[in-house]
């Protein structure tokens, strides 16, 4: 089967491609081919802005879109509308012209349209674009993935490097998922024959968001208190937080916080497509 996977350059696209590779024919696109890994440059396709000429012109049988932001830079028109919604839009009109038979949306846990936040706005309605094509779908909405490459990893060691201590919510719950399991999900949903169908990507235990810095900090080796305080606490601090090159905490982030997220059991979820229970997110128990 021949598969374009629109950002499948990237931490979890990637980790997904390498499963696939000498399984089917890939077609990862890229601003910079010859930046990807070796074993990630099939074709040297290269990204362009106008996704449903590339779709067209690679004629995929499947699309996985991996494609989305969590962070944007209005300076350099990366939004969350033109990159989570417009580019999932031009996939989707290119992959009908195309004749393309399958798609598989990576979305967010706790995607809905109807949002405060901003991301998980643009994620649920680029899902109803989707579930309003003739494709044959299926939508992954994973929680936070953990593993080698994760950037959350990345920005912690920054945030380490200058903080004497970390500080996150103890009040609110993640359910993070470990990058093996999330990544042979994609390829369960890609090529099975499910049709029209939302899975939930979550790992067998839910946590504090303080809870989940400090198993991130241990599985980077990195000693630093982190202090739970209420989500409340964190709205003054937001304006201040604005100003910093990357703020640890942005105001759409703060509002991603507003409930749980965690595994809704409204959907299927890993042991469904995988027929085993998921692996634990951190290579150590929590303590």
């Amino acid at each position: 089967m021949k598969v374009l996977l629109a950002g499948g350059g990237g931490f979890f696209g990637g980790a997904v491609a390498r499963l696939l590779a000498g399984r089917h024919k890939l077609v990862i696109p890229s601003r910079a081919p010859s930046s990807l890994p070796p074993d990630l440059r099939p074709d040297g396709a290269r990204f362009m802005e106008d996704l449903a000429a590339l779709v067209e012109e690679h004629r995929p049988e499947a699309v996985v879109n991996f494609l989305g932001i969590l962070r944007e830079c209005p300076q350099e028109g990366v939004t969350f509308e033109r990159v989570n919604l417009d580019y999932t839009h031009r996939l989707l009109e290119g992959a009908a012209a195309a004749g393309t038979r399958r798609f598989v949306q990576v979305s967010a846990l706790g995607a809905d349209a109807s949002s405060r936040s901003r991301y998980l706005r643009t994620k649920g309605l680029a899902e109803d674009a989707l579930a309003a094509s003739r494709l044959d779908w299926a939508v992954l909405r994973p929680s936070v993935i953990t593993g080698p490459g994760q950037k959350f990893y990345e920005d912690l060691r920054g945030l380490a490097r200058f903080a004497p201590a970390l500080a996150a919510p103890s009040d609110r719950r993640l359910q993070p998922v470990a990058l093996a399991d999330a990544a042979e999900c994609v390829v369960r949903a890609l090529e099975s024959d499910i049709k029209g169908e939302v899975f939930e990507l979550c790992g067998p235990q839910a946590m504090s968001y303080a809870e989940f810095f400090r198993a991130s900090l241990r599985e980077l080796g990195i000693k630093r208190p982190v202090l739970g305080l209420p989500r409340s606490f964190f709205a003054p601090a937001l304006p201040l937080l604005a100003l910093l090159p990357v703020p640890p905490m942005t105001r759409d982030q703060y509002r991603m916080t507003a409930a749980d997220n965690v595994f809704s059991g409204k959907y299927r979820g890993v042991e469904d497509l995988l027929g085993r229970p998921p692996v634990r997110a951190f290579g150590s128990p929590l303590r």
